[in-house]
């Protein structure tokens, strides 16, 4: 796949994205490990996906909504299982990554 081009393939991605966390976490995985690349470009993927169609402003009119209740609204149903906020609270994150949207929503900061 070279472009997610809808909400299904969209949700997809996530769904495999979940599933090869757990199998590429670690220090013992290579990089040129096959399921290591595939998170690598499914995770590329879903970012393009985002940068193009998830604008949070859009999400709500009303101007008093914090930005983790419009997150909350954007991915009403998406569940992250307890592993993957696990796995994402032991990485090293730098400040810009930790004040990320999307990893204070995984994270549920």
């Amino acid at each position: 796949m070279e472009k997610i081009e809808n909400e299904k393939q969209f949700k997809a991605a996530l769904a495999r994205i979940e599933e090869l966390l757990p199998l590429t976490w670690g220090d013992d995985v290579p990089e040129d490990d096959p399921k290591n690349i595939e998170l690598t470009l499914l995770a590329n993927l879903v970012a393009d996906w985002e940068d193009e169609h998830v604008v949070l402003n859009e999400l709500s009119n009303d101007s008093d909504k914090s930005t983790p209740e419009i997150i909350n609204k954007k991915f009403e149903g998406l569940t992250i299982s307890q592993e993957t906020k696990d796995l994402v609270e032991g990485l090293s994150l730098s400040q810009e990554e930790m004040s990320d949207e999307r990893t204070r929503y995984i994270l549920g900061y």
